[in-house]
């Protein structure tokens, strides 16, 4: 039976309409495109780069696509540079810089974004981009290139500021701040623009401080000679790729900008200033001052009040201090200093003065001691014991307190220097025949000469060494007997010993000079 023409067209309609329902369910993903590999592209800022006679301190910088602004504090930076921080945010394709600042008559200002701006997505970096403009009727467009590098280990130096002083005095950078300024890259490079025709000295700091000049204690580097810009014209090539595929190379006039090739190595010459930081008493046998740097020459210290009033500590007290000469530890040996719980003291010692140069000053400071609280319950504690003690029949030895000495130096010995040892008060009394040194053969310890303990440094007197010609991978014993070593408060060590082992030789490597 034939069907008719109504029919077949209703089956026609039906067959398609099941097709589109099937392709409507079918699963898939989306592809999103190609990955995205390219920076921001600049289409226009108010004002235009190169702008002049603007004067308004609101800037906007319009991109191809969404950007933020990374880590503006450290990498943004804006010539001259400004006391008060500008406001940089970056808002969907738009990025706007507050200047808050008064602006400046006839000056060319620069926003330097380094590679502070990225694309919001993938973050691809636009490296070196900058914005410049005038608010007189010229325009300064000279430019100083280079990098920085650390002069110790010469590794690249990241977010640096790089600037430049037409004031050719040396002591600019200490009391000026910088002119015209950039900072590197992560590569160490750095692009100071802006500049009229002149002499230049130039200069990289770690501003710390952000006062845009330098500080004795932070990183500097400097160029040894003036440099002066300019700028050649020149011929540029670009290759022009259009949609159907094909390239071409066209040229157009561009410009060099001189010099390019600037290197600089920052260092730190570990400057400190000189005050008193702080000063403590530990306990009554002791006074610590602590100096903000190392001193070769020590404060006078006067006593003030007591029953030595008017005597100088060092007549009441031995002094310790250590390597670096910025803590000077008092070891008080007047019974009378002892009990005072006030000291009024005055000082006379260097420090450093508003020209960051040391001259002597004086300075009287209040010293109290306050007895901790576990002192006090421990000091109750030995008299209930001892009231205890007196009503029995038992008959107790005074609590004995012994002077520590412990090595410094661990048990696998270097073979060419000294074993350090440390005790905890000044020393009274050595006796050399309490000190033994041995070293073992065939299992047997065999007595060496007798050793004998040395300062390590005369102003450190709590640490002593014992220097021998060590054999190389040879086990040795340094002892001392009890009461061998006795310190300033008639304390007296514990027998003691020490076993150590001197390195072999194939620890160590050899080198040979012709």
């Amino acid at each position: 039976m034939k069907l008719n023409d109504v029919t077949y067209m209703r089956l026609i309609l039906a067959a398609v309409a099941a097709f589109i329902l099937a392709a409507c369910a079918s699963m898939g993903r989306p592809t999103g495109g190609e990955y995205d590999v390219d920076p921001p592209v600049y289409v226009q800022s108010n004002p235009a780069i190169g702008s002049v006679n603007f004067k308004k301190n609101h800037i906007t910088i319009d991109f191809n696509e969404n950007v933020q602004v990374e880590d503006v504090m450290n990498k943004v930076v804006v010539s001259p540079p400004q006391k008060n921080i500008p406001s940089i945010t970056a808002n969907g394709k738009r990025v706007t810089a507050e200047l808050r600042d008064s602006m400046l008559d006839n000056t060319t200002y620069t926003i330097d974004f380094s590679d502070a701006i990225k694309d919001l997505n993938e973050g691809n970096t636009l490296d070196g981009f900058a914005i410049d403009f005038s608010t007189g009727d010229s325009i300064d467009s000279l430019r100083i290139a280079g990098m920085v590098f650390e002069a110790r280990t010469l590794e690249p130096a990241q977010n640096m500021l790089v600037g430049v002083y037409s004031n050719l005095s040396d002591t600019a950078i200490t009391t000026l701040p910088l002119e015209r300024i950039g900072r590197t890259n992560q590569l160490g490079q750095f692009i100071i623009r802006g500049l009229k025709p002149g002499d230049y000295r130039i200069y990289a700091l770690n501003d710390i401080n952000r006062d845009y000049h330098w500080d004795r204690s932070e990183d500097v580097a400097f160029y040894d000679v003036t440099v002066s810009p300019y700028a050649e014209p020149t011929t540029v090539s670009d290759t022009l790729i259009t949609l159907d595929g094909r390239d071409s190379i066209v040229t157009h006039p561009g410009t060099n900008y001189f010099p390019n090739d600037i290197l600089l190595t920052w260092f730190n010459e570990g400057y400190k200033a000189q005050y008193l930081k702080d000063y403590t008493r530990p306990d009554r046998r002791r006074l610590l001052l602590n100096l903000a740097a190392p001193s070769d020459t020590f404060p006078t210290i006067t006593l003030l009040n007591g029953p030595a009033a008017g005597k100088r500590i060092d007549e009441l007290a031995i002094l310790n201090t250590g390597m670096t000469r910025d803590t000077l530890e008092y070891f008080i040996t007047d019974t009378a200093l002892m009990a005072q719980d006030t000291m009024m003291l005055a000082l006379h010692f260097l420090r450093t003065d508003t020209l960051q140069q040391l001259s002597w000053g004086n300075d009287t400071i209040r010293v109290l001691y306050r007895e901790p609280k576990a002192n006090k319950t421990k000091e109750k504690k030995v008299k209930k014991k001892k009231d205890d003690e007196e009503n029995s029949d038992s008959i107790v030895g005074p609590q004995l307190t012994f002077l520590n000495i412990s090595a410094k130096t661990s048990n696998t010995q270097e073979i060419y220097l000294p074993i350090i040892f440390e005790v905890n008060q000044p020393l009274d009394t050595i006796i050399p025949e309490g000190l033994h040194l041995e070293m073992i053969r065939d299992t047997i310890f065999d007595t060496l000469a007798v050793p004998e303990l040395v300062r390590v440094d005369p102003f450190n007197t709590m640490r002593y060494k014992v220097e021998y010609k060590w054999e190389p991978g040879v086990k040795y014993r340094f002892s001392a007997d009890s009461a061998s070593i006795v310190g300033i408060y008639n304390e007296w060590n514990k027998p003691f010993k020490h076993e150590f082992t001197a390195r072999a030789l194939e620890d160590y490597s050899l080198l040979a000079f012709n």
